[in-house]
């Protein structure tokens, strides 16, 4: 995880023993995760998400409708392996995207509750233009970002990911324990050369 200039989030003792970041109360910017999208994601049918353990400093009231959201931008490059079907045509690179939509978490962050009301609050980072295949439970409607052009997410794609919350906080700071990203694949085949 990394942070942009301006009003970041600081490395704070959320707890005795345990450093993260803190989102100051009256700011948005959490942070900025960047990250390539795995040789085996099959945007058809793949999930990829990304997980927040977070609470907010305090329960004040004002604050218990807090949650964070994800700006997401792509940018492809020309793929360093072309299949052996590609007829020696390199797949074209794909400049920056403008932002393929913000997503938000559906749960909203905890108040403090004596740390115990730490939760992972989940992202999805899915982006898929066609239809999601209803067989597997995922209805027929495109995922979760905007369906642009070509919102697609492909193996070998830079992604950028700014958090914010959204909107700043009254009086509450925001703590972040930890950070994972994850996908879950309908994996049919191994290349064993490539992990």
């Amino acid at each position: 995880m990394v942070v942009g200039a301006g009003t970041v989030p600081v490395v704070a003792a959320l707890e005795t023993n345990f450093y993260g970041l803190q989102v100051a109360q009256g700011q948005t910017f959490a942070g900025k995760v960047t990250l390539t999208v795995p040789p085996d994601y099959d945007s058809s049918i793949d999930e990829l998400r990304i997980r927040i353990a977070a609470n907010r400093g305090d329960d004040t009231a004002g604050d218990a409708t807090k949650t964070l959201k994800a700006t997401i931008y792509r940018k492809r490059p020309v793929p360093s392996i072309i299949p052996d079907d590609a007829q020696g045509i390199l797949p074209a690179g794909l400049a920056l995207s403008a932002d393929l939509g913000v997503v938000s978490t559906s749960a909203v962050i905890p108040g403090l509750g004596s740390n115990l009301a730490t939760t992972w609050l989940e992202i999805n980072a899915d982006a898929f233009t066609g239809t999601v295949a209803p067989e597997l439970g995922q209805g027929t409607s495109n995922r979760s970002l905007s369906a642009t052009a070509d919102a697609s997410i492909h193996p070998g794609d830079c992604l950028d990911i700014n958090l914010a919350l959204n909107s700043a906080t009254g009086t509450d700071a925001v703590n972040i324990y930890g950070i994972e990203i994850w996908y879950r694949s309908n994996l049919a085949f191994s290349d064993i050369n490539s992990r």
